[in-house]
Parts: structure tokens; C-alpha cells; sequence
């Protein structure tokens, strides 16, 4: 998939032009710093949607002026990312390079929308960071230009970091955009897990066990009205007959649907001596394997 990224500074833009020459999504400034809204940034949104492109927002970092909490907060006041949308981005590019800061942001970011956001960097910038594993789990926009000849290089980030989407160019020429543009190809392999998907409530009966600290659910709808059997997180170890959460992609597969413990009902404290009940499976199965081990114990 072919997608280009714009600022409030590129001015006025033709999105039905853009989509029309092939392009197919969008990344869009949002904000910058502790304050700075890019003044474009919601009829940007609004108008690149309406043409058919895929949009999502992007934060360029100050590390130098403010904190990662106070800027991650600011970004997600503004950009308010919708189901359907691309991941919000860290545009982490401005020195210092600290790998430290960049994770608060990430997380905070993560903490409120439920799923891992998009880091957003180039090779320079990452060999001075390192930090590489604490990154990874996070999907990188990796800007690499080669020649920088409007033309699309093979490129690859330090390992063990792998990009999913590649800025090859800020020389490109889009129709309806005026002058050089930064241009990207996004792996159609990659789209699924950059999508974001809102978490949706639930309400079921589960049981918890002390020892993998594992909860199973049985007949969770996911968003798309799909029924699972199997979902299980890490939470406290408490024995619980219902409860209120929300589904969300696991924070390291990606995949949904995952629990995330809201609060609960206790009927009962799980005796000290309890030992874990087995793997993850139905509901059924897993309040089964905590009767056998209570009627052990």
C-alpha cells in the first residue's frame, strides 16, 4: 500500500486527487510538543477519510522541553484515534535521543487506547538510542532514503527491530499535494495489527487461579460480533464468580481477543496453598481443573 504523511504546512490539499493517483493512507501531524495542534490537522483527517484513504495521527516529540507524560497526554486529547484508523504515531526524531523518554510516551499512549502505538524514526537516531528489545514490541515507521531520488530503496532497521511501514523518499510529487512530499509503503501483511480496534465491554462468570495468575473467559463478543471460547490475561489472584472488563489486543501477540480486568465481584480469596489450575481453555474447562485442585487441597 502505497501512503504519504503531511503536515499543516504542506497547505491546502486535493485528497481526492491524492487517492485517485493510488495512495491509500495517510499520516497526519496532529501535534507537537506540550501545545502545538497542527491547525490542519482535523480537516485533514475529515477530508482524507471522506476521499477513501486510511488516516492516522502523528505527535512530533520535544524531549528536549517537556515530559513524555505531559506531551503523550496532550496528543491524546487532540488526536482521539477512531476504530478503523491507523495506530497513533511517536514522530521520534529530536535529540535528545533518549530511549527512556520515548518508552513513557509509548506506554502512556498504550495505557489509554488499549494497544500498542507506532514508533516513527531513522537509522541514525536509532543507533544512538539503543534499547532495541524494549522497542520492539512496538511497530516501527522506519524513514530510509537511500539516494533520496523519489524512488523506494530496500532498506532494514537494527535488529532486532523490523519495519512496517517504510518512508523511502521526502522527495516524492503527489497530485493534489503541492511540492516534495514524504512518501511511504506500508506491508499489506502488516495492516491488520496497525488498525485500531476499540476495545469493547463484557460481562461473564470466571475463575481465577493464584499460581500462572491466569484468568479464562468463555462466550466473549469481540467487536466484529465474533465469539470466543479462549481469552486469558495476567491479573491478581483472586477467585471471582462475575465481573466487567474490556476486550483489547494482547499487549504481546497483538491478537484478540484479550482480557483486560476492569473490576471484579470476590467471592472468595483463594487459599495460600493453591497452586495454579493448568493452561488457558474454556471457561468450563478451567472451572473444572480449580474444583479438582480445591477438592486437593
Amino acid at each position: 500500500m502505497k501512503g504519504v504523511d503531511v503536515h499543516g504546512a504542506k497547505g491546502a490539499i486535493n485528497w481526492s486527487r491524492v487517492r485517485e493517483a493510488g495512495f491509500e493512507f495517510a499520516f497526519l501531524k496532529a501535534t507537537e510538543g506540550r501545545t502545538f495542534d497542527d491547525e490542519r490537522f482535523a480537516f485533514n483527517r475529515a477530508a482524507a477519510t471522506a476521499a477513501g484513504l486510511v488516516v492516522g495521527g502523528y505527535h512530533f516529540a520535544r524531549p528536549d522541553n517537556n515530559s513524555a507524560a505531559s506531551e503523550a497526554a496532550h496528543f491524546l486529547r487532540v488526536c482521539q484515534v477512531k476504530p478503523g484508523e491507523l495506530l497513533p504515531v511517536l514522530d521520534w526524531e529530536h535529540s535528545p535521543p533518549t530511549a527512556a523518554w520515548a518508552l513513557e510516551f509509548l506506554r502512556t499512549v498504550e495505557a489509554a487506547i488499549g494497544t500498542p502505538p507506532i514508533v516513527y524514526s531513522f537509522p541514525d537516531f536509532l543507533r544512538q538510542t539503543g534499547s532495541h528489545d524494549a522497542l520492539s514490541r512496538y511497530s516501527l515507521w522506519y524513514a530510509s532514503y537511500g539516494p533520496n531520488d523519489g524512488n523506494e530503496h530496500p532498506a532494514s532497521p537494527p535488529s532486532p527491530l523490523k519495519a512496517a511501514i517504510h518512508q523511502f523518499t521526502s522527495r516524492g510529487r503527489v497530485p493534489g499535494i503541492s511540492g516534495d512530499v514524504d512518501l511511504n509503503v506500508l506491508r499489506l501483511e502488516s495492516i491488520s495489527s496497525l488498525l485500531y480496534r476499540k476495545a469493547e465491554p463484557w460481562r461473564g462468570a470466571f475463575d481465577l487461579f493464584a499460581g500462572d495468575r491466569r484468568v479464562s473467559f468463555g462466550n466473549i463478543r469481540d467487536d466484529e460480533g465474533r465469539v470466543s471460547r479462549e481469552a486469558a490475561t495476567w491479573i491478581e489472584a483472586v477467585r471471582a464468580s462475575g465481573g466487567r472488563g474490556r476486550l483489547a489486543p494482547h499487549l504481546e501477540t497483538r491478537e484478540l481477543p484479550d482480557v483486560v480486568l476492569e473490576d471484579t465481584d470476590t467471592s472468595a480469596e483463594l487459599p495460600p496453598n493453591l497452586e495454579g489450575g493448568g493452561t488457558a481453555g474454556s471457561w468450563a474447562e478451567t472451572r473444572d481443573d480449580f474444583r479438582e485442585r480445591e477438592d486437593e487441597s
